[in-house]
């Protein structure tokens, strides 16, 4: 399990690319998904390629582009960026507020999603999305 951050700093932001991991964090009104940025072809780390129509990821090594959503727009890779479920824990190892984790090998389906905790109130979700 990755630890990837406090939650209520991951929220302020519809889109989290954390690189180290390999990780896209997505956050919207259902809640957060974790899509992975690693080739799955090479295992490389993929980079965000900004394009009129739609922004999608390339491996420089394997030259593999996938959509936004992870699908394969070119290969050789084959298999679409698969999307792995998270866990959060509150205080866990004495953190100050709730932690976000992602289970890397424990794929969902890309339209899964961990609901924001429900101790902070909607305003406050929308307040924190809309900064």
């Amino acid at each position: 399990m990755l630890r990837l951050g406090p939650i209520d700093e991951l929220a302020r932001q519809p889109e989290t690319h954390l690189t180290e991991q390999k990780i896209l964090l997505r956050f919207d009104g259902k809640g957060f998904s974790a899509m992975s940025t690693a080739c799955t072809y090479d295992l490389s780390a993929l980079f965000r390629i900004e394009a009129p129509e739609a922004p999608r990821w390339g491996s420089s090594y394997s030259e593999s582009t996938y959509a936004n959503d992870g699908s394969v727009l070119h290969g050789p890779a084959k298999a679409s960026l698969p999307f792995f479920e998270l866990r959060s824990a509150k205080d866990f190892y004495y953190a100050p507020s709730e932690i976000l984790y992602v289970k890397v090998g424990e794929e969902v389906p890309s339209t899964w999603r961990l609901p924001f905790p429900s101790q902070l109130r909607p305003t406050q979700v929308s307040e924190t999305v809309d900064r």
